[in-house]
C-alpha cells in the first residue's frame, strides 16, 4: 500500500494507532506485514517527526519523502 502524499498528521496517526482518523487499511497492511509505504511530504523534520518514523519503520513501513536522493554540485 502507498500513500503518497503522506501528511505528519496521517503518519503520526499511523504511527500512533489512531485509527478513527486514519484509514484503517494501513493498520491491517502493517499488521499482515505487507509493504506499506508513506511519502511524507512536509520538511524539515523536527524531533517528533523523526521519533514517529522510527516508530513506523520498527513497525515495517518504508519512509520514502519526495526528497531528490542526491545533488551534484559541479565545481568550475
Amino acid at each position: 500500500m502507498v500513500i503518497a502524499p503522506c501528511s505528519i498528521h496521517t503518519m503520526s496517526a499511523i504511527a500512533h494507532a489512531s485509527l478513527p482518523t486514519i484509514d484503517p487499511r494501513a493498520d491491517v497492511t502493517l499488521k499482515e506485514r505487507r509493504k506499506l509505504i508513506l511519502m511524507v511530504r512536509e520538511t524539515p523534520f523536527h524531533l517528533g517527526h523523526l521519533r514517529s518514523m522510527t516508530a513506523l519503520a520498527e513497525m515495517g513501513a518504508i519512509i520514502a519523502p519526495p526528497i531528490p536522493a542526491s545533488i551534484i554540485i559541479r565545481r568550475p
